[in-house]
């Protein structure tokens, strides 16, 4: 059951679970308790059948400034390993929930805010967006593999090296966002997308997410012969066996005419 939170707003509608961040007077800087926020409600929406697609968004003036530094510079070094353990449980939680994910990204999205929009599997940003990784900067690491994902090394080790910010333009042309929208429209073109995938079979959509992770890892062998095994699964499904009929169905109706 989805509870009360302080830091995140949950709302549903339409078979989409919208997750607001609600820090605004930090700018959505993630704290340890907004992590475990999103952290527990991801646990229970992957269980939520009537929820099919996730969007998250940071509301219509920024997405996330990153890690609560405030925070993290009050910590004394014996309490380090009690506030990341549980950080550690937030990132295995985006990175393996298998529903679809969809952040609609307007103004700034940086260090972990960064992060939280990579582990989506769609990014709709406005025209004033900005996302960076100025970690190097303090002195800090950033999380480099959901960023090499999506843009490869080269590219994913300049961002990180240099901490220099990308802006929405130039991360659309590098694949790091699939749209780019004047702010006003980002909400409502992120709802149609997440939308239209909560009308698809979540058995597929979750099968493709997996592959999708898995496939880049094996040589192109491997890759083939555990995707074809997969339709093979898919094809054992009623729900794909109907569908296929209407198809076809469909087919022969359009030849007759």
């Amino acid at each position: 059951m989805v509870g009360e939170y302080k830091d995140i707003i949950y709302q549903f509608t339409d078979g989409v679970g919208i997750v607001t961040l609600n820090r605004k007077r930090e700018m959505n800087a993630l704290s340890k308790n907004m992590c475990q926020e999103l952290s527990h409600i991801m646990e229970v929406l992957e269980k939520d059948d009537s929820v099919r697609t996730l969007l998250v968004t940071g509301g219509s003036d920024f997405f996330s400034a990153g890690v609560d530094i405030d925070e993290l510079i009050k910590l004394a070094p014996s309490e380090y390993q009690d506030h990341f353990e549980p950080i550690i449980d937030y990132y295995r939680d985006l990175y393996d929930f298998p529903k679809p994910m969809v952040a609609a990204v307007i103004g700034i999205a940086m260090g972990g805010g960064f992060n939280l929009a990579l582990s989506c599997d769609f990014i709709v940003a406005s025209d004033t967006s900005i996302f960076a990784h100025p970690e190097v900067k303090f002195g800090l690491n950033p999380i480099f593999d959901p960023l090499w994902r999506r843009v490869g090394i080269a590219k994913a080790k300049e961002i990180t090296m240099t901490g220099e910010p990308i802006g929405a333009q130039e991360a659309e042309r590098m694949g790091l966002v699939n749209k780019v929208l004047p702010s006003g429209e980002v909400m409502e073109a992120a709802m149609e997308l997440a939308k239209s995938l909560a009308n698809k079979s979540p058995k597929v959509l979750s099968m493709i997410k997996r592959v999708s992770d898995l496939v880049p890892r094996l040589d192109r062998r491997s890759a083939i012969e555990h995707e074809v095994e997969l339709s093979a699964l898919l094809l054992s499904y009623e729900e794909t066996r109907l569908n296929l009929n209407k198809v076809l169905t469909n087919l022969k109706t359009k030849k007759k005419k």
